[in-house]
């Protein structure tokens, strides 16, 4: 039986669906039986049977992204922990920043996980890009929910950012800051002095970490909270800018070396690293 990405992508849905209603993540038990059922079921030349089987063979995926992001949960709130952190995002005000944890005991942590982190009062100047040797309290992040509001909860578990917490102790690593941190600082000082500020970095560099409260609120009433994050346009804008850079660039070469694949070559380099 031909399998089509469709079919494939369906399969993939039906699969992580079980994880919106199941009340605890199953043990590896669960993951030897689901093998075992789809192997039978592919033996079958019947579609409902070839479909269940990639359904339960592709729900391994997000179970023990699951599973994993779980268990680093509780391995990082037990007690203080020493960490390698790479920050992320400082909030204005410069009182909280977004890191990520990069490496306990000289281990990568990986999948990466995210943490939202109350800064010392001192004199150190944090900024993106940064890299830390911390001592943490970390604790999982707790929120009330009510029926048809917004659940906090989800929203920082889809972020990969469970963890919430203080530094105890903080010493620098690596001290510069990234040329993207650079390059928004660098462009605020054009746009700085205008009322919509905020929206106006947001919008070209995903950084919604000045927008107030209410005017987040405003955009997911209205369905356009998207467009505040690194999304398609941005993307886009960025592998614009790529290849008229490139197209530049070729204005210099010889014509035989003038092509299509220099500029589009450039625009996906330019759009990967600006994601």
């Amino acid at each position: 039986m031909r399998i089509t990405a469709t079919q494939l992508a369906g399969s993939l849905i039906i699969g992580t669906l079980p994880l919106t209603v199941m009340p605890r993540i199953p043990g590896y038990s669960y993951d030897i039986t689901a093998l075992a059922l789809s192997f039978l079921l592919m033996r079958s030349r019947r579609r409902i049977a070839i479909i269940t089987a990639m359904a339960l063979f592709l729900s391994l995926w997000p179970l023990n992204t699951a599973r994993s992001l779980q268990e680093q949960i509780e391995s990082l709130t037990q007690g203080t922990v020493r960490v390698e952190v790479q920050i992320d995002t400082v909030l204005p005000g410069g009182e909280r920043a977004r890191v990520r944890l990069f490496r306990r005991d000289d281990r990568l942590i990986f999948p990466p996980i995210y943490a939202s982190l109350r800064l010392p009062n001192g004199e150190q100047a944090f900024c993106p890009g940064q890299r830390w040797d911390m001592t943490l309290a970390l604790r999982p992040v707790h929120a009330q929910l009510n029926e048809g509001g917004f659940d906090r909860q989800r929203f920082t578990l889809a972020n990969s950012m469970p963890l919430t917490g203080r530094v105890i102790n903080a010493k620098v690593r690596q001290p510069q800051c990234s040329w993207r941190s650079t390059l928004m600082n660098s462009a605020r000082q054009s746009y700085g002095h205008l009322p919509w500020k905020a929206l106006i970095s947001a919008l070209a560099f995903g950084d919604r970490s000045e927008v107030a409260r209410e005017i987040t609120q405003l955009l997911r009433e209205t369905g356009t909270a998207h467009l505040m994050a690194i999304a398609g346009m941005q993307i886009g804008l960025a592998a614009g800018f790529g290849w008229l850079l490139a197209r530049l660039i070729q204005f210099f070469f010889p014509a035989w070396l003038i092509g299509y694949r220099f500029p589009l070559y450039s625009s996906l380099l330019v759009a990967l690293l600006y994601c």
